[in-house]
């Protein structure tokens, strides 16, 4: 009789792999009404490190200005391994693209947060992400590309 594994996503260990904070405008910028222009950009990534076994992290940059001041600039690494077994294919790629990411974000989220508020900055909230809607859009994408690459090797 074949063994029967169920699908499971494990978290073996979630650590801050990098972390940069810059404030080059201080102490003058705390002087102007803070009403910041923010950028913020994430992406995720992942390696496999072993069999069933990954990295996936989250970068996330964030910049605040303020009158053609920088206030800050932040750049964190939010990673973790996970163990992820019974999943191949398109079903694993989500595991890794969101599941994953879902999981890294609010401990993401505390640490950049914590990092703005130890320069004497006030908060910095970051709304959650849908991961999922990310992933779905990626992937319609891809599948367009591959549908107009086809149409051109065609014609």
């Amino acid at each position: 009789m074949k063994e029967t594994r169920l699908a499971a996503v494990a978290i073996e260990r979630i650590f801050v792999k990098h972390l940069e904070f810059d404030s080059p405008d201080t102490p003058q910028v705390f002087d102007l009404n803070w009403t910041p222009k923010l950028r913020f950009d994430i992406n995720a990534g992942q390696k496999q490190l072993e069999e069933e076994r990954y990295e996936v992290w989250l970068r996330l940059k964030v910049e605040a200005e303020v009158k053609k001041c920088t206030a800050f600039k932040l750049l964190l690494v939010q990673a973790g391994y996970f163990r992820i077994r019974g999943l191949e294919g398109e079903k694993l790629g989500r595991a890794l693209m969101v599941t994953c990411p879902d999981i890294l974000f609010p401990y993401a989220r505390e640490a950049a947060h914590s990092a703005v508020q130890k320069a004497s900055f006030p908060s910095l909230t970051l709304a959650p992400i849908d991961f999922d809607a990310i992933y779905r859009r990626v992937i319609s994408q891809q599948k367009a590309q591959a549908a107009r690459d086809d149409a051109e090797i065609v014609n």
